[in-house]
């Protein structure tokens, strides 16, 4: 199975100072940073990572995508959302109808915080990963372990603890559009 995580880069830049406490001064600084952390995370989980960042009042018409890092940082052109390259993204991945997403081999993640992004990413048979939840991951990766206590200690998915032929049509009845 392939396993792919679209993000929507300055939601988790902004989750990521809200958590730590402190105001974001430097874009450019805290792409790279999110840059080299994600890199980290997307090699240790083994996922092909599209980090996009929402260019949408800039001069260029056009999307621009680059490597870097072993993931895909793309820089959406003007006039396109964030929001609108990701959904986008994901029907290419999983397809447009109900049967092709159900024979789809792939697993989706999107992490983002726009609501309508949420509603068509669970619709369309990806996984929604909040921005919160995937900062703490990074952190817990980068050997920033929280408290036991904590929210993110605490968090464990079913996903990563069941087999993968059960994950795989446990998955693909969640992609169904087949009801009781």
């Amino acid at each position: 199975m392939n396993r792919y995580l679209i993000v929507d880069g300055y939601n988790v830049i902004y989750q990521h100072a809200e958590l730590e406490k402190r105001a974001v001064f430097d874009l450019a600084d805290e792409r790279e940073d999110l840059i080299h952390r994600l890199a980290n995370y997307s090699g240790f989980k083994g996922c092909e990572t599209v980090l996009v960042f929402d260019a949408y009042a800039r001069e260029d018409p056009k999307t621009r995508e680059e490597k870097r890092l072993g993931i895909t940082v793309v820089f959406t052109g003007r006039d396109i959302t964030a929001d609108a390259y990701i959904e986008r993204r994901v029907v290419e991945l999983l397809g447009d109808t109900p049967e092709k997403r159900r024979r789809s081999r792939r697993l989706v993640e999107v992490v983002t915080s726009d609501g309508a992004v949420q509603q068509m990413v669970l619709g369309s048979g990806a996984v929604r990963i909040s921005s919160r939840e995937l900062v703490r991951a990074m952190g817990e990766i980068g050997g920033a372990a929280p408290d036991r206590g904590s929210e993110a200690a605490q968090h464990h998915r079913l996903g990563d603890q069941i087999e993968g032929g059960v994950f795989t049509e446990l998955d693909a009845l969640r992609k169904s559009d087949v009801t009781h």
